[in-house]
């Protein structure tokens, strides 16, 4: 989505790259990601350090009352005067004094949908506070926001052209090239998706046809299409005509297989699903040591030993992530929503994880 007075296409994000001068990104797995006052104090310091603000860097130097103002503890205090007074009317400021170069600048906000498992009992979520401010954007400051299409209820009020790239139609024509281009991409460079796509020939109108497919199934979701050629490459899946029934239609099946060779028997699952209820539970990424203690406090007699816990982390390889600062958290958003809730149309309860 973009500001309320401007159109926005493929081709214009595509050109807009060098106009963002700010980001956020909602994880439902990270608490203070989807907090309001953690929001503006980091879309504040996004801005300050961004090439084309300059000016805003320099005004930030010079004013410690603006400094203050934007202070986490102000920001917790008080984020709506925060964001009016040490954000929008200063960039304002610039623009009108002649300091800004650029005719649009970008604000991009990712995950909206993340923030809403944080709702507070009292307060906004960030989506509700963009709402409350939007309208006192300085024209020229755009926001670019995605959102789940299950949840686009809590947006329905900003006044955005929207595109819906879980609907691959005539009118998403770049978005359909952009996701069979992937898929040839994929086929041409791996020797192992050739060699299990056991086919008679493998000419352009095959691959064509399987990307076609792929694309199709996929509704719009480069992950459902990455991870199905992940499992055709491991050699998981072996396509033997060019019917496609053995490949998954969603992504949950491809989860459920996924999981499926990795945990053949209850035991096997039994052994990880309480490291995977730990990480489920904490409202921040933990340490490999966090994790191994907060697992052994559910016991009282019996404990996991060090040893053991490594090996049974070692069967999450590729599921769960270390981040730089040595924390972990799940490889994807839709994989951790997977593991504790499913879709109405999804009658296989197998795996689901109970965060109590």
């Amino acid at each position: 989505m973009s500001g309320s007075n401007s159109s926005l296409n493929y081709d214009a994000l595509r050109t807009l790259g060098s106009q963002v001068v700010g980001y956020h990104y909602c994880q439902a797995d990270v608490n203070t990601t989807c907090m309001v006052p953690e929001f503006v104090h980091s879309i504040a310091a996004y801005l300050a350090q961004a090439p084309q603000l300059v000016a805003y860097r320099e005004l930030l130097l010079q004013d410690p009352q603006l400094q203050y103002l934007l202070s986490l503890k102000q920001c917790l205090q008080d984020p709506s005067h925060a964001f009016v007074k040490g954000v929008l009317e200063p960039l304002e400021q610039i623009k009108q004094c002649g300091k800004l170069d650029t005719d649009t600048c970008l604000i991009v906000i990712d995950g909206l949908n993340e923030a809403e498992f944080h709702k507070p009992d009292y307060g906004d979520t960030i989506a509700s506070f963009i709402v409350k401010h939007v309208d006192q954007f300085p024209s020229w400051l755009k926001l670019v926001l995605t959102i789940h299409t299950s949840m686009m209820e809590i947006i329905k009020s900003l006044p955005f052209p929207r595109i819906h790239i879980d609907k691959c139609d005539s009118n998403e024509e770049l978005l359909v090239r952009d996701l069979q281009e992937y898929v040839n991409h994929r086929v041409q460079c791996s020797v192992q998706i050739k060699r299990n796509m056991a086919m008679k020939s493998m000419d352009a109108a095959t691959q064509a046809k399987l990307a076609a497919h792929l694309q199709t199934l996929s509704q719009g979701s480069f992950l459902f299409i990455k991870q199905t050629l992940d499992l055709v490459e491991q050699g998981h899946v072996v396509l033997k005509s060019s019917n496609y029934k053995i490949l998954p239609v969603t992504l949950s099946e491809v989860f459920l297989l996924q999981f499926n060779i990795k945990f053949p028997s209850v035991r096997s699952f039994e052994k990880v699903s309480p490291i995977l209820g730990v990480v489920l539970a904490s409202l921040f990424p933990l340490t490999c040591d966090e994790i191994f203690q907060a697992l052994n406090s559910g016991y009282t007699d019996k404990f996991v030993s060090h040893e053991d816990f490594l090996q049974r982390k070692g069967l999450m390889s590729g599921l769960l992530y270390q981040r730089r600062d040595n924390r972990f958290v799940f490889f994807h958003p839709a994989f951790r929503e997977w593991l504790i809730r499913r879709d109405e149309t999804d009658t296989c309860t197998k795996f689901l994880c109970d965060l109590r």
